[in-house]
């Protein structure tokens, strides 16, 4: 922007300043991070926009450290439980008790399929379904 070399549109001083039209809120951590080179944890939760806007201003620094944040903050969210369907009733089985198999993997292992919530359709493989008959009566 400032730079003659850039392919942004070069910044022009109207009464002695720069005026830009940005959000206040992610500049002011812009601001912050080119003094400071880090990012206030009280910030952590506008990184999306903040991203958008570190890649505008050609920051990649910035950018990198966002980056960090959202995988940090990916990886530290309590994982929600993996859902069986099973003949339309759902049962759940806390995530962690699959250590780290893939999601998918654990769909094959049962030779299921993922419905449209996310949970593992577990189809019996019985004729007839005559195990779940005698449940059902």
């Amino acid at each position: 922007m400032f730079d003659p070399d850039s392919p942004l549109v070069p910044a022009k001083p109207k009464d002695d300043a720069y005026f830009l039209d940005r959000d206040p809120e992610t500049f002011k951590v812009i601001l912050s991070f080119l003094r400071s080179g880090q990012i206030s944890k009280s910030c952590h939760n506008i990184s999306d926009l903040l991203l958008h806007e570190a890649q505008f201003f050609q920051l990649p620094g910035l950018e990198a450290k966002i980056q960090e944040i959202q995988a940090n903050n990916e990886s530290n969210q309590p994982q929600k439980p993996i859902g069986f369907n099973i003949e339309g009733k759902i049962a759940c089985i806390e995530r962690e008790a699959f250590g780290n198999i893939p999601l998918q993997k654990i769909v094959e292992a049962v030779d299921g399929a993922l419905d449209k919530d996310g949970n593992i359709i577990i189809i019996p493989h019985f004729p007839d379904n005559e195990v779940f008959k005698d449940e059902a009566q």
